[in-house]
């Protein structure tokens, strides 16, 4: 690839994507595309088939799309996105809700969920960078909002970790399943968020490194892990095997003072 387009491509996933200061198109589209896809890929077809409109338009936006952010932004005292945003709900029901929904012959569903297929790599791309940096960008703003809260960054962000697991529990006890609470029954989502938490704020509160550079290393690790998923299906998250490791060393028994092990 010339030295050119490589320069062109690396600004584009930085400045036009991870370290831009709003919430760009290039990262609003995937993850309004995977919002649908995945809330659609939580049920049967048949399922599917048979919930109503409001189902789908509410259900897919709060549960896997914006129910993090929502959660940050009500635990704040702020307006959520669907309010605030002047065209977070335009990507949503244009990329996700319809493109998804409605696209001829299933289209758009079909490549999207076909493994490896170039539209699904880039949604996956896409959805991971949302996913760190809205974490990031949560830790972030609590500290901009509650300078004076030294809990308020780490309660921020991990309501944006929590937010969604929030949703889609109210979402299916509304449904009459048998679920627990994400933090009674962790899928690793917790883990991982609680980790990215931990070295962001280790890279910018205790190694002094930049916000830009932070963010962009925590981004692009959660990015190389969703893309190494989707080639080797199974591949853990380096983050849970730290936490994993902490969790065991934490954990281990310890000898009572005085006497042999």
């Amino acid at each position: 690839m010339p030295r050119n387009a490589v320069a062109h491509l690396w600004e584009f996933l930085t400045d036009g994507m991870i370290t831009h200061p709003g919430y760009p198109a290039s990262i609003q589209i995937p993850h309004a595309m995977a919002t649908a896809v995945n809330f659609r890929n939580s049920f049967s077809p048949d399922a599917y088939s048979k919930l109503t409109v409001w189902h789908k338009l509410l259900g897919a936006y709060f549960c896997h799309g914006y129910g993090g952010s929502s959660t940050r932004d009500i635990l704040m005292g702020q307006p959520i996105s669907a309010v605030s945003s002047p065209n977070v709900l335009q990507y949503y029901l244009a990329f996700g809700f319809w493109l998804i929904n409605f696209s001829p012959r299933d289209i758009a569903y079909r490549m999207c969920t076909t493994p490896l297929h170039p539209v699904r790599l880039l949604m996956v791309f896409g959805e991971a960078v949302d996913d760190s940096t809205t974490i990031t960008g949560a830790f972030e703003k609590g500290a901009r909002l509650f300078p004076n809260a030294p809990a308020g960054p780490y309660v921020a962000g991990f309501a944006a970790v929590l937010g969604g697991g929030i949703m889609r529990y109210f979402e299916r006890k509304g449904r009459g399943l048998d679920v627990k609470t994400e933090w009674s029954k962790p899928t690793g989502r917790i883990q991982t968020g609680f980790m990215y938490i931990v070295v962001y704020a280790a890279l910018t509160r205790l190694l002094g490194v930049s916000k830009r550079k932070s963010r962009l290393s925590v981004t692009l690790f959660d990015c190389f892990v969703a893309l190494a998923n989707e080639m080797y299906p199974g591949f853990e998250n380096p983050a849970m095997i730290l936490w994993k490791t902490l969790t065991a060393a934490i954990s281990a028994p310890r000898s009572p003072i005085g006497t042999s092990v």
